[in-house]
């Protein structure tokens, strides 16, 4: 093996060691830095690939320009193109599309107004009830309830949707 010579060594080509290299890079350009990675890829969690079609990302679920602008400007300096991955309706982009929801679903989100939810929170508790169909009690579930971590792990083991066990639900498809 021969011998390399550099003046930082970097350990970790995640998106915090390539962002400590890119900066100390414009900060000391004459400086041999060096990134180790022990992935056959840069970029640790952030991801990218294709599926369906699709371009997807399994890393980071998604980038909020007003939330996380060091992250923008960074993408911005090393001219990573940032795109919208979902297009809301021109109204506020937040709410359900009423024309959308079925009778279940707005009963869901009445219920839910009366009891001080949201109608994005009141379709979630809907739809998991759906799912759950009386294998775990949602309104009373709390992290101190005595035996919670037995109930999970027999739910897990033995919860079922429309027949199907849940531990069978999710199908890897080939090629991830």
């Amino acid at each position: 093996m021969s011998e390399m010579q550099t003046d930082i060594a970097i350990v970790g080509g995640g998106i915090a060691g390539l962002t400590c290299a890119y900066r100390l890079s414009r900060l000391q350009p004459a400086t041999q830095i060096t990134v180790f990675e022990a992935l056959d890829h840069l970029g640790g969690r952030v991801e990218s690939g294709r599926l369906g079609g699709f371009a997807v990302e399994y890393g980071p679920i998604r980038i909020e320009p007003e939330l996380q602008p060091r992250v923008c400007q960074l993408l911005t300096d090393v001219e990573v193109p940032l795109t919208s991955a979902i297009q809301y309706p021109p109204n506020n982009g937040m709410e359900p599309n009423d024309m959308l929801l079925r009778a279940a679903e707005h009963q869901a989100i009445a219920a839910g107004h009366v009891a001080g939810l949201g109608a994005s929170m009141a379709l979630l508790q809907y739809a998991l009830e759906v799912i759950l169909q009386g294998q775990w009690d949602l309104l009373q579930d709390c992290w101190e309830t005595p035996g919670r971590e037995e109930a999970k792990m027999r739910l897990l083991s033995e919860g079922h949707f429309r027949g199907v066990p849940f531990y069978a639900q999710v199908r890897v498809p080939d090629g991830w």
